[in-house]
């Protein structure tokens, strides 16, 4: 029977708990845990001796021990204190125990190795190869448990207890307390149950610790080749491999693919620039482009505008294609000059192509050489390939020797072609061009600004140009690029670039009719010209209806965005029928750039032209960096792929037929329709590292009609919710930016070392002013405001990966590509557009907040990437590496070698300068410890496309980038390298580096959180028990947040500020508290510390999964209108059942479009109210201004409402307890025969899950005293719940539990089935309910009024006698004992049927009851 500690006790036991302090109660629970390790080895004799002598001196020791303890009450004030107490009893002899176990394993395995004696199978075999070091240090550490087991530790089976898994809980402590040798028989079987258990929990740490080893730790081969198994096959992509940044591929493959994604980036960036400064002179012209450079002459229709005219006449001069139009490039228009300037480009190509050669011919000779040692090759052999060599190696010499005879300037014009083969003194204006001026300078403009923005473009065009002609084109490729210099630029049609479902081309009727007449036209017109004669009627009607035809067919098959230009083969070598253009670019080398792609006139009356210059240089320069580096990527991948040890890529004589049949282990690189070509065509590629070099995936989304439905119906509603949650919400902007900040804070700043404090400072107070430097380069990046230093700086940024790579938008721009099919059309940065209709307002709105979430952003990893760049900056000069000497260090196998080239994945950038070597670590190391979208894994991407998680990107990358900044601390703690600094010599810098970092991560990721918390405790008075009870009350997304109490209102309620929303490490926090309030609230019942815990971990798994297992915004608030019927998260309702479908349908709508409003939507409109006073209109709650200004940088402080709260909990309980209840009457009412003990059985059942609901309602309730809340209004709260009894009611109240009786209509409707059967089967089987009414009885009266905290149920298990019956008795299957959390159940089982007379089953009704009646009161 359980009791009630009086309100003076409790108040004693609260104030003893806030007496003792944090620290205080945790280093007594060491010195509690420490003194528990004799106790546990004399209490482990006194057990033996009880076992044999039938004593109970085992108590007796244990009691001796607690008494002596001086540390015990401290360390059992506090939950930190119960936990280092386990920790320091347990960890000692654990790991003393793995460390005898490893030794005791190895020595097994000698002997049983010994013992082997060649024999094929043997016992001694299959020792062998299971005792090794990992199995004796688990069993060793399990014995180390068992002697220091403790009852009040408990263990993870105690979980069990209450639930349907008890009877298979087989390590569940036995808590029934008895006598003499049986009391030393239950105590030594804990202790086995305790260190089996501890054993498999360390085997289990064991096997978690390898799996996150392999998953954060980069892989050096890659995976080699697919498993058979198609279940294994997606485990391997999308679990061990998949949440890698380089996916199945290496480090190297993912660096190389990343470094030309930047590359072209900063080419895109480069070229939005020169947009810039086009857009921004033809702004500073107004009026003159708008209304006065053009008006149509008189008597003509005006069909385009004065500024359609300007932008066209400027296309027209950067694209010259006009029969005698001039190009702005000088040399072009002088007789031969593009000639000299085609050899100038021939030479430079070809000196670049013979020096790579050599190099390529030296490695060749050093691996010989290498072979030649390892005897891999014969003396023969190596003599004849080394002639080969040599042959190859004259040849090429002697075309260096020409060339440089030929052009002995040639160094030069290399490194000019490196910055830019035409410089602006190459370019000059042409008669069109001159015109044009001519006519802005008459309308009163100045044309200094246009005229450079448009020589800038057409020179930026044809450097690229040059650069594509050092990647080895064919010749008829280069001759065409070469005799384009001047004037080419990429076509670009509404047709093909505008088909996205927002934003579809369709050609009007004119303009179909009149392409129709134009190609009727042409077809006449050559009719005439080959026969010399003019048509026949019959003839032109033809050509009308073929001309109707092409027309229709044109625009059918060239604005579908479904393409048959290559069979794609999945990983089983199945052809796909159709490949969408997404998955043809990803595999092949986009070449369209290369193409001329002028179409007819009919066609081109159909396609829509873009004649816009901004737009048509932008994608040209972009497309001819995407070809350049692509180019690139996949040679640098063929080159190192096709040698070492890791080898990956294969020519076809390298491999037999049955590898190269294989899709599982190799694929075939075919030669695709480009008219380039890499040095991966043709070659085989191991088929994991095929999918990572052309990050192939499956794009159904665009395959189907499902796949379409899903992509505008799920896809778009989740990337607009995204969108609006993030860029669209001002508020998050803020959060976004301060929140950002804690990653510079992480990553050392928090504890500033080597020169930091120079870096953060302002220049006016003598440092480097990194601040304002990374203001310049987001903020005036924003207004369009940067200077060319500024540009300069951030195209070495974006080299390097530091920025534009924040990780919400990136994935918001990928959502946005899986349902767009051109989403950089709808960019509004690459357009030159002066009107001002809505639509382009929106857009260039949308652009700029974008660029701001994103400079919110990239404003602290330039802080970073200066701090870092600094910090190793004066490490090499520590360590003595210099501009001189850093690419010899790069290449030794030295420690301080290794180190580095640790630090540098983009090596062939580092090696271009020792400034590069340095922007390099520093930008590594930024991309890989701050959050990056670039690095998230293919797992990642594949969630992205699913109805669950809201930006689950996030998450992984917090988890990514924690874990490197303290493996990358560790590695510089431990790296073994430098010499200490004057101000501390005997640390060396390196180690003091590392350390510091650490510490920071540390202070930023726990110190920060804990530390606010605790302040604003104290600052506010609030108990831990306040805080633990506030946490009951609070929504379920905030119950393990850290939670900040701010104050309190009239009613003394709590108001708190949830600091998860602006901590960026939230995180890496939120399984910790999980398991810390759980440990909290196990303390407050009583329950294990093993059983919280376990319950705790739980819940931090929950945690850790639930960013990517949760509905998504759009898709909750979805289900919530539909599915779930109008409840919504938390119990809301958002229709109610009584609501008619006109009204139910307009909530439910409401509700799915508040999902997408931006999130500062209800901020703003709380702060309005706040500043007029006024309450809100659905709660009639009140804001307080104080409260509410705080909101605008993420630190809103939240009243807490336990009145409201107790609402929600007593409704919730009440449909609970109703279920609950249901258990007991459901399974027994359904018509079929039951038994007593089916009766019994579900009785207690339902009554253990009753108990577990009236503790847990017990426990909201104590929690809304705590925070202040009357019994009276306690008591009126939940009364005003329907079908609550009020007996039920007042037993809450005091906290006590009483079993139900079963109702009168059960009673009488169990005798009226019974009846009826009894009937139907013409037999007298006697009402099992009058049998099993005794044994219930007894049940309730052993359990009435036990105390819900502190008490558990018994439910002794009765073996009831089966009446007589010729047919089989139970129809029905009743569930086995779930007893709640805590149930005491007695396993001592009372033999009813061994007392009862033989003809029991025969007797009348009443004579039985009676019988059994009897019994019991004997």
């Amino acid at each position: 029977m359980g009791f009630q500690i009086s309100p003076e006790e409790e108040k004693t036991e609260k104030k003893k708990e806030q007496d003792v302090g944090f620290f205080e109660s945790a280093l007594a629970g060491v010195a509690t845990g420490l003194w528990n390790i004799p106790k546990g080895f004399v209490s482990l004799g006194a057990e033996i001796f009880d076992l044999v002598a039938d004593t109970n001196t085992a108590k007796d020791v244990e009691e001796w021990f607690d008494n002596i303890n001086p540390f015990d009450d401290e360390a059992e004030a506090r939950t930190i204190g119960k936990i280092t107490t386990a920790l320091t009893s347990i960890g000692p002899l654990a790991l003393k125990g793995a460390q005898v176990g490893t030794r005791a394993a190895l020595l097994a395995r000698r002997a049983l190795q010994a013992k082997e004696s060649g024999r094929y199978l043997s016992l001694a075999k299959v020792g062998s190869k299971i005792m090794g070091p990992t199995t004796g240090a688990i069993v060793g550490s399990g014995v180390g448990e068992a002697i220091v087991a403790d009852e009040d530790i408990g263990t993870f089976a105690d979980i069990a207890k209450g639930t349907s898994l008890e009877p298979f809980a087989i390590t569940m402590m036995d808590r029934d307390t008895k006598e003499g040798r049986s009391e030393a028989f239950r105590r030594l079987k804990n202790r086995l149950k305790f260190g089996t258990e501890g054993a498999l929990f360390n085997l289990a740490l064991v096997g978690a610790g390898k799996g996150i080893q392999q998953l954060r730790k980069p892989s050096e081969t890659g995976l080699l080749e697919y498993a058979d198994s198609p279940l294994k096959r997606k485990l391997q992509k999308y679990g061990l491999f998949g949440l890698k940044p380089e996916g199945t591929g290496t480090k190297y493959t993912f660096e190389a693919r990343r470094f030309g994604l930047d590359n072209i980036r900063a080419t895109e960036f480069a070229a939005s620039k020169s947009v810039q400064e086009l857009d921004t002179a033809i702004k500073e012209l107004g009026d003159v482009v708008k209304n006065n450079y053009y008006t149509a002459p008189k008597g003509l229709k005006e069909t385009v505008s004065s500024q359609e005219k300007f932008l066209t006449d400027l296309y027209d001069v950067l694209r010259p294609v006009d029969k005698g139009s001039e190009s702005l490039l000088t040399a072009t228009r002088r007789e031969g000059g593009r000639d000299v300037i085609a050899k100038q480009i021939d030479d430079v190509v070809a000196y670049k192509n013979v020096n790579d050669g050599i190099k390529e011919l030296t490695e060749q000779t050093i691996k010989l050489g290498d072979d030649r040692t390892k005897n891999l090759i014969t003396e023969q052999q190596f003599q004849e390939q080394s002639k080969s060599l040599l042959k190859q190696s004259n040849v090429l010499n002697k075309q260096l020797d020409d060339i440089t005879k030929r052009r002995p300037n040639i160094e030069q014009l290399i490194k000019k072609t490196e910055k830019g083969f035409f410089k602006r003194k190459n370019y000059s204006n042409t008669k069109e061009f001159n015109s044009i001026l001519e006519k802005v300078r008459k309308a009163g403009g100045n044309t200094e600004k246009l005229e450079n923005a448009i020589i800038n473009f057409r020179m930026s065009v044809d450097n690229m140009s040059v650069r594509l002609l050092q990647r080895r084109m064919p010749g008829e490729v280069a001759d065409e690029i070469k005799d384009n210099l001047g004037k080419y630029l990429n076509a670009q049609y509404k047709q093909f670039e505008m088909s996205g479902p927002l934003q579809k081309y369709k050609p009007t009727a004119e303009q179909i009719n009149n392409a129709t007449e134009l190609l009727k036209a042409n077809k006449i017109k050559g009719y005439q010209e080959l026969n010399k004669t003019a048509p026949t009627k019959e003839i032109i009607e033809k050509f009308s209806k073929e001309s109707t035809d092409e027309v229709n067919q044109f625009l059918k098959t060239k604005s579908v965005d479904e393409v048959d230009v290559i069979n794609l083969k999945n990983e089983t070598g199945d052809v796909l029928n159709k490949a969408t253009k997404a998955e043809v670019d990803s595999v092949v080398i986009k070449d369209s750039v290369l193409k001329n792609k002028v179409l007819e006139p009919w066609q081109e009356e159909l396609a829509g032209l873009i004649k816009d210059p901004s737009y048509s240089f932008y994608t040209t320069v972009s497309k001819q960096g995407h070809l350049n580096y692509t180019l690139k990527y996949l040679d640098d991948i063929g080159r190192a792929g096709s040698e070492g040890p890791n080898k990956f890529v294969f020519s076809p004589d390298e491999l037999s037929s049955a590898q190269k049949s294989n899709p599982l282990q190799f694929k075939l690189v075919e030669p695709g329709s480009s008219r380039v070509s890499s040095g991966l065509e043709g070659k085989y590629i191991r088929t994991p590292f095929y999918d990572s070099v052309f990050d192939t995936t499956s794009n159904w989304l665009n395959r189907s009609g499902v796949g379409t439905f899903y992509k505008y119906a799920v896809l778009a509603p989740k990337a607009a919710s995204q969108i609006a949650k993030t860029i669209l919400s001002p508020l998050t902007h803020v959060r976004n930016f301060i929140s950002a900040g804690a990653f510079v804070s992480a990553n050392g700043a928090a504890f500033p070392n080597y020169g930091d404090i120079s870096v953060l400072l302002p220049k006016s107070l003598g440092g480097q002013g990194v601040f304002k430097q990374s203001y310049d380069l987001t903020g005036k990046r924003i207004l369009g405001t940067m200077t060319k230093a500024d540009d300069a700086l951030y195209e070495r940024l974006l080299k390097v990966g530091v920025v534009d790579s924040q990780v919400q938008v990136g994935e918001s721009k990928r959502l946005l590509k899986d349902i767009l099919k051109n989403p950089s059309a709808a960019d509004s940065r690459v357009y030159t557009d002066l009107s001002n209709n809505l639509k382009n307002k929106l857009l260039k709105f949308y652009g700029k907040t974008q660029d701001a979430y994103v400079a919110e952003d990239d404003f602290w990893k330039i802080i970073n990437w200066n701090l870092e760049r600094n910090r190793y900056s004066k490490l090499a000069d520590n360590l003595n590496v210099t501009k001189d000497n850093y690419k010899q260090v790069l290449a030794e196998e030295s420690t301080k070698g290794k180190y580095f080239r640790k630090l540098v994945q983009r090596d062939e950038y580092a090696a271009e300068s020792f400034d590069n070597f340095l922007d390099e670590i520093a930008g590594n190391i930024t991309r890989n410890r701050v959050p990056n979208y670039g690095y998230v894994g293919r797992t990642a991407k594949a969630l992205r496309q699913s109805p669950f998680g809201n930006f689950i990107a996030f998450p992984l990358e917090i988890l990514r980038t924690g874990n490197n900044i303290m493996a990358g601390s560790i590695d510089d703690i431990t790296a073994g390298i430098g010499k200490g600094t004057f101000a501390n010599p005997e640390i060396p810098e390196l180690v003091n580096m590392g350390l510091k970092r650490l510490t920071s991560f540390g202070i930023t990721v726990g110190g920060v959180p804990y530390a606010l918390a605790e302040t604003f405790k104290a600052k506010n008075d609030v108990s831990d028990e306040e805080m633990n009870a506030l946490r009951r009350i609070v929504p379920e997304w905030s119950q393990n947040s850290t939670l900040l109490p701010t104050g309190r209102d009239e009613n003394g309620y709590i108001k708190y500020i949830d600091f998860s929303y602006s901590n960026a490490y939230d995180t890496l926090i939120r399984p910790f508290n999980s398991v810390m309030n759980s440990l909290s609230q196990g303390e407050a019942t009583k329950d294990s510390l093993m059983k919280s815990l376990g319950t705790g971990m739980a819940d931090s798994l929950y945690e850790i999964l639930e960013p990517f297992a949760s509905e998504s915004i759009y898709t909750e608030a979805l289900l919530d209108s539909t599915v779930r019927r109008g409840v919504g998260r938390g119990g809301r309702r958002v229709w109610s059942p009584e609501d008619d479908f006109g009204v139910r349908a307009f909530k439910g709508v409401t509700h799915v479009a508040n999902s997408l409003m931006p999130g500062s939507i209800s901020q703003f409109k709380r702060l309005e109210r706040a500043t007029r006073g006024l309450a809100d209109k659905k709660y009639g709650q009140t804001f307080e201004l104080q409260d509410e200004l705080p909101g605008l940088f993420g630190f809103r402080s939240i009243q807490s409402d336990p009145e409201r709260s107790l609402k929600y909990m007593t409704t919730r309980f009440g449909s609970r307890l109703k279920k609950a209840e249901n258990l007991f009457i459901a399974p027994l009412l359904r018509g079929g025969r039951v038994s007593p003990q089916d009766i019994l059985n579900s009785f207690k059942y339902s009554e253990a899950r009753r108990f577990a609901i009236l503790k847990e309602m017990y426990q909201d309730i104590e929690a809304a005293r705590t925070l202040g809340m009357s019994n009276s209004k306690i008591r009126r709260e939940i009364q005003k719940r329907k079908g609550i009894k009020k007996t039920i009611v007042n037993d809450l109240l005091k906290g006590v539990y009483t079993p139900k009786e079963p109702s009168n209509f059960f009673v009488d409707r169990i005798r009226k089935i019974n009846r009826d059967l009894n009937e139907k089967e013409g037999v007298d089987t006697p009402n099992p309910f009058t049998i099993a009414r005794p044994f219930l009885r007894k049940i309730i009266v052993e359990n009435r009024r036990i105390n819900l905290l502190e008490d558990n149920p018994v439910f002794p298990n009765f073996e009831i006698p089966q009446p007589q019956v010729t047919q089989q008795e139970s129809r029905i299957t009743t569930p086995n004992l779930n007893v709640p959390a805590g149930t005491i159940v007695n396993t001592q089982t009372q033999n009813v049927g061994s007392t009862l007379p033989a003809n029991f089953a025969s007797l009348p009704t009443a004579e039985r009851a009676k019988i059994i009646e009897e019994f019991f009161r004997g």
